[in-house]
């Protein structure tokens, strides 16, 4: 399948609650192909980075703190149109206002704990994009992805996808 790739991100509350495999599943179901992914601890650091671009919003804390309260799991997802249509897969940040059949109508418990992240920006197919912060070595269908974080949202997530080809 050739395609883009973009970021996805089973939540703490997610996988503590047995549902990391059926948001698996349902990615795939929807036409995405898992590329790269490993369960994680995300240090307080690392969660501060990640959504520096809420630092200044209410509820930046509490989402820092629930991003480090357990493992999570972060996808390198590929598919045609990737970022608009896994964000489409996902539905609204408020599950109560999730298209039905959605992840997040599905499996979130409510807009703060809402079982998924979905990146706003997408990156080429192998592209570019690379980490500074954080180097984790995932080894997935023929590809190894580094990545972490080195600025304050999606844009500043580098991802440097490889090819064992």
């Amino acid at each position: 399948m050739a395609g883009t790739y973009t970021l996805g991100i089973v939540k703490p509350d997610a996988v503590a609650n047995g549902r990391m495999g059926l948001i698996l599943a349902h990615v795939e179901m929807v036409g995405f192909r898992v590329r790269a992914t490993c369960l994680v601890q995300l240090s307080q650091a690392e969660a501060e980075a990640f959504y520096a671009v809420h630092r200044a919003r209410p509820f930046y804390g509490e989402l820092v703190s629930f991003m480090t309260s357990g493992p999570c799991l972060p996808m390198a997802l590929e598919g045609p149109d990737a970022v608009a249509a896994f964000r489409g897969a996902i539905g609204a940040t408020d599950p109560a206002e999730a298209a039905p059949g959605t992840i997040r109508k599905l499996y979130a418990e409510s807009k703060g704990r809402n079982a998924v992240h979905g990146s706003r920006v997408g990156f080429p197919l192998f592209g570019a994009l690379n980490l500074k912060n954080v180097q984790r070595g995932i080894h997935n269908q023929g590809a190894r992805v580094d990545w972490g974080w080195d600025n304050a949202d999606d844009s500043g997530l580098r991802l440097e996808f490889l090819t064992n080809q």
